[in-house]
């Protein structure tokens, strides 16, 4: 929220919890209306999570796509933060 009030656009979030990934989506992507809308993300394939901002898994697994690594080039990214 931090980087947000200083002006920072959040691009991409990942999270290898899906308890601390729902709280992230839940309060900056969407509001979470039901359980089985939850359950529906955390079933998206890889690049289905990662162009709606929230990738639920392991750093490993999204630098070792190809496709996702070259997703994440194309966004101009400033500023990666942990």
């Amino acid at each position: 929220m931090g980087l947000e009030k200083s002006g920072f656009e959040l691009a991409l979030a990942l999270e290898k919890s899906p308890m601390a990934s729902e709280t992230f989506y839940h309060n900056f992507i969407k509001p979470i209306e039901c359980e089985e809308e939850w359950q529906k993300y955390c079933k998206l394939p890889l690049m289905r999570q990662l162009k709606a901002g929230l990738v639920i898994n392991e750093l490993k697994t999204l630098l070792d796509n190809p496709e996702a690594m070259t997703y994440i080039k194309n966004l101009d990214i400033d500023l990666v933060a942990g």
